[in-house]
């Protein structure tokens, strides 16, 4: 993996070697990074396991064992990189960085978000709309379920950084829904520029609480990055990014 802008803005693409010198397995293995920029969840591709990069210490913990290529779980880090979530075909497990302590987190089938005290998550992973009995919920960082109400797992979601609201994208909206109560608490139209779109996939968040996408640009079918404003729905391109940086690309810290 290699870095696609500077400092304040941190994110990698497949095609080389994470920070440090150290290679993950191959392109297309799990690789996350943290809100903050300052974490990388991947697999190593010298120990076959899950591992978590501290990128200001340059520490290494691993997550997991070793894996063959059936058995490697999705990653998933809180802003702050002080938890991580594992899912798997088997369910999925909580770690808590700090203590090393690991919760299973039942009927976890796609995590949505890690917030400061709850994590976000669906009873089923992402399919076409319609998949019966599928639920979103809201547990406590000890696996103990707060919530539960039904929910569309066709849905493009993302939660916020604190977990306390969850961004539903459509092709031409931008919901923001309390997960804990399935309530809409507010919506606009979304209108990226220069962009007639299908949906975008959002893929992370701005240290000003904008919300990062991938759309493309109609005319010459190009991807793009836009920031979001929640309370308009109007997106901005984000700046300084190559031309050719596709949906591959995975996004920590956005400045």
């Amino acid at each position: 993996m290699g870095a696609v802008f500077p400092p304040r803005r941190v994110g990698f693409r497949p095609g080389g070697r994470a920070p440090g010198g150290r290679r993950p397995a191959r392109p297309g293995c799990p690789f996350t990074l943290s809100g903050d920029g300052r974490h990388i969840a991947y697999l190593d591709g010298a120990s076959r396991r899950l591992v978590l990069l501290d990128l200001a210490t340059g520490g290494l913990r691993p997550l997991t064992g070793p894996l063959d290529d059936e058995t490697v779980p999705e990653p998933g880090l809180s802003a702050d990189g002080s938890l991580v979530s594992l899912t798997s075909a088997t369910g999925t497990e909580l770690l808590d960085v700090h203590t090393g302590g690991r919760t299973r987190l039942p009927g976890v089938a796609r995590v949505l978000g890690l917030g400061t005290d709850r994590v976000i998550a669906t009873t089923g992973r992402r399919t076409l709309p319609g998949a019966p009995d599928t639920e979103l919920l809201t547990l406590d960082r000890r696996g103990a379920v707060l919530t539960r109400v039904p929910f569309d797992p066709a849905l493009e979601a993302l939660a916020t950084p604190d977990g306390r609201e969850l961004a539903v994208l459509t092709g031409d909206e931008l919901v923001l829904m309390d997960p804990a109560r399935g309530r809409v608490l507010r919506r606009a139209a979304l209108r990226l520029d220069g962009h007639d779109h299908g949906t975008p996939r959002a893929l992370g968040w701005s240290t000003d609480g904008r919300l990062l996408v991938h759309a493309e640009r109609s005319a010459a079918r190009r991807p793009e990055h836009q920031l979001v404003d929640l309370a308009t729905g109007r997106g901005r391109p984000v700046k300084g990014l190559p031309d050719d940086l596709g949906d591959d690309a995975v996004f920590g810290a956005i400045g």
